[in-house]
């Protein structure tokens, strides 16, 4: 059985070209263009790894993330425009196991994933699924300065 990625972004070409690189890597992809749909839909249907647009409608990328990591274990790579350093720690800060820079390489991509799926299995198989966001990430309320100019 293939495993699923749900991908949240409302960007139609973008959406369709991850189903395209994740179905010739044999995943299987579901998609969701908000959060809150996201969100209805892990209720129904399980996510191996979640695929977070940074650029989404409704509550913004960052508190998007932070819900979905308060209501599921899968491993969150995100990916946006920028990658300065203060993108790459908020997202971090928020939930985000990765955060990759659009346009990306595909292959570096599909590594991504298998690694985040690899270090997702190891966990739930060393008996740590339980494993609580707050307990690997109190700092998440940390503030991040905006860089200087």
């Amino acid at each position: 059985m293939n495993q699923k990625v749900l991908l949240i972004t409302e960007n139609k070409a973008y959406l369709e070209y991850l189903e395209t690189i994740l179905s010739r890597n044999n995943f299987d992809t579901a998609s969701s263009r908000s959060c809150i749909g996201a969100l209805r839909q892990l209720k129904t249907e399980a996510a191996d790894i979640i695929v977070l647009d940074e650029e989404i409608a409704g509550p913004d990328a960052w508190e998007s993330c932070l819900q979905l990591r308060g209501k599921c274990h899968a491993p969150i790579l995100m990916t946006g425009r920028s990658c300065s350093d203060l993108t790459v720690i908020k997202a971090i800060i928020h939930g985000a196991d990765f955060y990759m820079e659009i346009p990306f390489n595909e292959k570096e991509f599909i590594a991504r994933i298998n690694a985040l799926l690899r270090r997702s299995r190891l966990t739930r198989e060393n008996g740590n699924s339980e494993y609580s966001f707050k307990k690997r990430a109190p700092y998440r309320d940390m503030k991040v300065q905006n860089e200087p100019g």
